[in-house]
């Protein structure tokens, strides 16, 4: 499953890279269309051909620089996706410690189990071979009784 995420993680930097890629070569060849124009110098261009162009060159800025906010905020994106698997990794890692843990424990209580019921198995026998002896002593108290008595 972790595995899936990295891919995931993966995919999304490669698109990432591919969109900063493409939003500077489309920056660049609107600067180089648009912009390149000497401030100083006249332009060929009507004057309001010059606004249209002074007003699409802020809103270009503007988009740039929100694109900028969007590219940082994927930056965000991609290392909390990052510290994500990071932590999904060393919560596997934790797991894995805890089932073995958990299955050394299993083996202990099974051992416990085992040494309960010889315990238990002692203390009837012991209880058993106790009776038998009260039985013989008795059998041996009547066996006195009946040579006396005779």
């Amino acid at each position: 499953m972790r595995n899936e995420f990295r891919a995931q993680m993966d995919s999304i930097k490669n698109d990432h890279k591919k969109i900063s890629y493409e939003i500077d070569k489309v920056e660049m060849k609107t600067k180089q269309d648009f912009l390149t124009v000497n401030p100083n110098r006249e332009m060929p261009i009507p004057k309001d051909e010059k606004e249209r162009l002074k007003n699409l060159a802020n809103k270009l800025d503007n988009q740039n620089k929100d694109l900028s906010d969007v590219n940082k905020t994927q930056n965000n994106i991609v290392s909390l996706q990052e510290n994500t698997l990071l932590n999904l990794n060393d919560q596997g890692n934790r797991l894995a410690g805890i089932n073995t843990k958990l299955v050394e424990i299993e083996e202990n209580l099974s051992l416990n189990e085992q040494f309960v019921g010889v315990m238990a198995n002692r203390e009837l026998f012991y209880r058993l071979k106790l009776a038998l002896i009260v039985f013989l002593l008795f059998i041996a108290d009547i066996i006195v009784l009946y040579i006396k008595l005779m």
